[in-house]
């Protein structure tokens, strides 16, 4: 189970590119509105961000970060004056402008409509008695900051009242064993550093503990020099109080 905080950053802005005139025996349109010609830009870039449980905002550590992948999105519409002044119409095209988000970003993307729609119609409005085409661009960008917080992964009462950050004991990480990787888990992370699950150096070696939950060596004995739980799952490894039971999967 990941214990990932969502978090997002917004941007929306709507420019006016230029104005094709119409012919000079054009005649006028039936509103003052002029027609729109919007073209959107929809960026969304993906953060991936953990926090180690020993972080001290007093003493503040380095962050670990990777971007995981940006993806660029782009549509076309045309609006009349008339869909312009008709609310639901507005709406409903400003949201196929937009696209189509998952779910979990649903918030932001309707904030993004709303403030669409105002910029858009602020241009349209003042530009009013134009008969030309106006051009214009939206350029979205949305970056979600998924942070693993290993601060807030074990209930504060629970770490004071019990064990507290407790270490694991030298002995049980001397158990945990090496592990190879294979084309099933080839693409796994290391959720410790959150970087690709292979040898940084030749020496280096990728640990499994007794859930079966791999990291890179180096990473999960920092990690395991702090905390006794396992930073995926929880699992506790033994302390110093406590006898090394080893497990094994059946």
């Amino acid at each position: 189970m990941r214990n990932y905080i969502h978090l997002f950053g917004l941007s929306c802005i709507v420019n006016q590119l230029s104005q094709k005139q119409s012919p000079k025996n054009a005649q006028p349109s039936s509103s003052s509105l002029p027609l729109l010609n919007i073209r959107s830009s929809l960026r969304i870039r993906h953060d991936k961000w953990y926090i180690p449980s020993s972080y001290n905002l007093t003493q503040p550590q380095a962050l670990y970060r990777r971007k995981v992948k940006e993806e660029i999105l782009s549509n076309h519409i045309y609006l009349t004056s008339s869909v312009v002044l008709s609310y639901d119409r507005f709406y409903r095209e400003i949201s196929k402008l937009i696209g189509s988000w998952n779910v979990t970003y649903q918030d932001q993307r309707d904030s993004i409509v709303e403030s669409t729609m105002r910029q858009v119609r602020s241009i349209a409005e003042s530009n009013k008695g134009h008969r030309g085409a106006l051009e214009l661009s939206v350029d979205v960008k949305l970056v979600c900051h998924h942070v693993l917080d290993a601060r807030i992964l074990f209930p504060e009462e629970e770490l004071l009242s019990q064990y507290g950050m407790v270490p694991a004991s030298k002995s049980s990480m001397e158990l945990l064993k090496k592990t190879k990787i294979d084309e099933e888990n080839n693409k796994e992370e290391c959720m410790v550093c959150l970087e690709e699950l292979v040898k940084k150096e030749p020496d280096h070696d990728i640990l499994s503990m007794p859930c079966s939950h791999m990291f890179h060596g180096e990473c999960i004995a920092k990690w395991l020099e702090t905390s006794h739980y396992c930073p995926i799952c929880r699992y506790e490894m033994p302390m110093d109080e406590e006898p090394m039971v080893e497990q094994t999967n059946n």
